[in-house]
């Protein structure tokens, strides 16, 4: 089964603009929300890729992503890409920055984000 979002081409274009791999992004959405952008988890995580509102304080990030409202799906992608680089830069390692994005230590969310991974297809003709 292909996961289907509707805001795939907003998520590929933040991810590129983070220097995050497309397909990551769209994983971690999928697994965050669904690809719904007017998402919140219990514990507050709001939007698209599910990020704390208070990563919308960091004022660099802020201007970056031109806004805080992370119920956009444009932000919230922004958000959540420049999070995912934020922490690959500090870890090089993907599987340690999906465990920081998630706020985890143990494999669970690195897996499921892996099976969702699986499930991502980008056509020929989208940014790789």
């Amino acid at each position: 089964m292909l996961l289907i979002c509707s805001n795939a081409l907003v998520l590929v274009s933040e991810a590129r603009a983070a220097r995050v791999p497309p397909r990551l992004v769209l994983a971690v959405a999928y697994t965050e929300s669904r690809c719904q952008s007017d998402a919140v988890s219990t514990l507050g995580a709001r939007g698209i890729m599910q990020v704390m509102p208070f990563w919308t304080k960091n004022r660099v990030m802020a201007r970056r992503c031109r806004g805080t409202n992370l119920f956009d799906a444009r932000i919230g992608a922004c958000f959540g890409a420049r999070i995912l680089r934020h922490y690959f830069s500090r870890s090089h390692s993907w599987r340690v920055a999906l465990q920081r994005y998630n706020g985890s230590s143990g494999p669970r969310y690195f897996n499921e984000v892996r099976r969702s991974l699986q499930r991502v297809y980008i056509s020929q003709g989208w940014p790789q």
